[in-house]
């Protein structure tokens, strides 16, 4: 496996009311990989298969600030491009671009209020062709209308948002989210919210590079309730997410999941300064994720912990540890178990100048073999070196 990442990102103000930020993102990936047999889709671990993976997408905003408003704009485009250069069944190659474009205005009409109204549109273009099949063409737009409001009176803050989404190969819908929070001292609140959302498949979903197509594909409908506390460094979060006809590995290709599946848990974090040159935090999750049925749902980790640590002994250096325990998580094709192990990563980076950082870091410290799914293995023990400048 070959990766080369290019990332570039650059502000400038061009008086104190207008401002233009521009980035670029590059992925170019080479790939070899198991083949599998197109009929019981079993892993033949002497086949020699190539992929070839580009995408490449950038944009480019403008800021305007006059009065107590912001004015945001927005152009953007991704572009991507695969060929599986041994496929003998399945997806041979394809192409595509999103172009978009969205326009928000922030105003702060009050000392504690602001409002936010916004518009965006979005084009998906795609080109495939499957073994044995002569290239087909897919393309889709959306439109979509926003608005999100906050307000504090007192010790209590108060959000809403709604937001409407017209679709070129879906059904239009309407989303919203109300949360409120309660700031009991400077150093500790309590919240709840809930929100509706509508989750439509993405192309890539639909045409799965990695196994059968489906076109058919549903969009899901979430509705989400979640509340909490924070206090000091310590925060924990209770959820309930509600999704209808969820997206989802079946067999050898995504389908949507019949009737409504759950997924409820807690989140448990906690983060402290331990002495001026050491930070120190930890987090954990928990999550029942569960069918109609009351079945166990595949590829969700059951409960998954983070430990980090940052290290400055000088200004200029920082070291970095983390490690992550992932627990009971079945695999969604072949049932094996895919979790229950720990994996720990470091980083070092020197801290040369405002502009320049150089750094090396170790993942898979520990060399650990582990599956997120079965039958593809995870990087070994694996070295990087980089240099980073932001100007």
């Amino acid at each position: 496996y070959r990766n080369t990442t290019i990332n570039l990102k650059a502000g400038y103000w061009i008086d104190e009311r207008n401002r233009i930020e521009a980035g670029y993102h590059d992925i170019n990936a080479f790939n070899h990989y198991d083949g599998s047999d197109p009929l019981t889709y079993a892993m033949d671990p002497n086949s020699i298969e190539r992929s070839d993976f580009r995408q490449r997408s950038g944009y480019v905003s403008y800021h305007y600030l006059i009065a107590d408003h912001t004015i945001e704009t927005t152009l953007s485009q991704s572009n991507f491009t695969k060929k599986n250069l041994d496929a003998t069944w399945g997806l041979n190659d394809y192409e595509g671009k999103t172009p978009s474009a969205e326009i928000k205005d922030t105003w702060k009409y009050a000392d504690n209020s602001h409002m936010v109204l916004g518009t965006s549109y979005e084009k998906r273009e795609l080109n495939y062709t499957s073994i044995g099949d002569s290239e087909k063409e897919r393309d889709e737009h959306s439109k979509a209308l926003f608005f999100n409001n906050t307000n504090r009176f007192g010790n209590i803050v108060l959000n809403e948002a709604l937001r409407y989404d017209s679709f070129s190969a879906f059904d239009d819908k309407a989303t919203g989210k109300i949360g409120v929070k309660y700031l009991v001292n400077d150093q500790c609140d309590v919240y709840a919210n809930y929100a509706t959302a509508y989750k439509t498949p993405s192309m890539l979903d639909m045409i799965n590079p990695w196994g059968t197509a489906n076109f058919t594909l549903k969009p899901e409908t979430i509705q989400s309730f979640n509340a909490g506390i924070r206090y000091a460094g310590f925060n924990m979060n209770f959820f309930r997410n509600e999704i209808e006809d969820l997206i989802g590995w079946v067999g050898y290709g995504n389908v949507n999941i019949d009737g409504t599946s759950v997924f409820k848990g807690v989140e448990l974090s906690y983060e402290h300064q331990l002495f001026q040159t050491l930070l120190a935090g930890a987090n954990y999750t928990y999550v029942d994720a569960k069918d109609k049925n009351d079945a166990r749902l595949p590829n969700v980790p059951r409960y998954q912990t983070t430990l980090y640590t940052t290290y400055m002994p000088v200004k200029q250096v920082a070291w970095t540890l983390n490690g992550t325990y992932v627990g009971s998580r079945q695999d969604g094709f072949t049932t094996h178990e895919t979790g229950n192990y720990f994996v720990a990563n470091t980083k070092m980076t020197y801290h040369i100048d405002k502009t320049w950082d150089v750094y090396v870091k170790v993942n898979n410290l520990f060399d650990r073999y582990y599956q997120t799914v079965y039958g593809y293995a995870s990087a070994e023990r694996s070295y990087y070196a980089g240099v980073e400048a932001r100007f």
